[in-house]
């Protein structure tokens, strides 16, 4: 029986010197049925020429470019549009799937689950941790309390326009977004224990939006009608640590919940003792020093 056809949408501008490592990793998959599509958000570097490049050497990788910056959501919605695919995940260009992700992410799929997605390796550098290595499912509440999925899914591609894709009118956390939309729309979502996707942090460019902080209001805005009391500190707690502002102890005792108290006590220690983040980043250094 032939495998299937994967569809892999990855949006990129002015990242030329990432993308031979992000479209490689998608290249040596171990699953061959795949189409990478690379929307290039109108980049002024080589990316053109280097999406040129691969697409020229390799048939599955199939090329698109805006001729005006329109943002990332947009840039992904474009290849959802033109996925070939029954099935669809994606890659930010700064990150790399592992060899086996997409075919360990077909054989855990189901439809009774939203989406499949997996724990990951995040790369700062001079660290590297595990996050999310526990089996588990995700429920709509554990979603609304805080993104559980991370970066990227793997879904039948109709559910992903079944939804609507990515939100083009947020300005942050469009993947937050669709992925509590999924759950929402198609049931618990189902996270395996094998990590199969790398977040890098090392390369000097920043991950956080400056409009990091209204994308969250955003999102806040529109679930808050299904949000319990606790989802919606949770939101706010999330909220004030994006605005990067001094957090009281009154504001430490009024986001104080089960579900937030590591958050509570880790954004206090950071943002009334200027020297506990050095001392965070090398305990990291110590604990999760990445194998020589």
């Amino acid at each position: 029986m032939p495998e299937p056809l994967i569809s892999v949408y990855l949006p990129t501008r002015n990242r030329a010197a990432l993308l031979p490592r992000a479209i490689g990793s998608v290249l040596s998959q171990t699953h061959r049925d795949f189409e990478l599509i690379v929307v290039d958000d109108a980049s002024t570097d080589d990316t053109w020429s280097i999406l040129r490049g691969f697409a020229a050497q390799d048939p599955r990788v199939r090329i698109f470019r805006l001729e005006q910056q329109s943002g990332a959501p947009v840039a992904r919605n474009r290849a959802i549009r033109e996925a070939r695919g029954p099935f669809i995940t994606g890659l930010d260009d700064d990150d790399e799937m592992l060899s086996e992700r997409l075919a360990v992410l077909l054989a855990a799929h189901r439809d009774e689950f939203a989406f499949v997605c997996s724990a990951a390796y995040l790369n700062a550098g001079g660290w590297v941790r595990l996050m999310g290595g526990k089996e588990s499912l995700i429920t709509l509440s554990d979603q609304l309390y805080s993104d559980k999925v991370g970066n990227q899914v793997f879904a039948r591609t109709d559910r992903f326009r079944a939804v609507g894709m990515f939100d083009e009118s947020m300005l942050a956390w469009q993947d937050y977004d669709l992925w509590t939309r999924l759950i929402q729309r198609f049931g618990p979502a189902l996270r395996i224990e094998k990590p199969t996707y790398v977040v890098r942090r090392n390369e000097g460019y920043s991950r956080v939006s400056e409009n990091a902080s209204r994308g969250a209001r955003q999102y806040y805005e529109k679930f808050r009608p299904v949000m319990t009391p606790e989802h919606e500190v949770s939101q706010r707690l999330h909220q004030q640590m994006l605005d990067q502002t001094r957090m009281t102890l009154g504001d430490a005792l009024r986001f104080w919940t089960p579900h937030t108290r590591r958050l509570v006590v880790r954004n206090w220690l950071a943002t009334n003792l200027p020297f506990a983040m050095p001392v965070f980043e090398a305990y990291r250094r110590w604990r999760y020093a990445p194998p020589t």
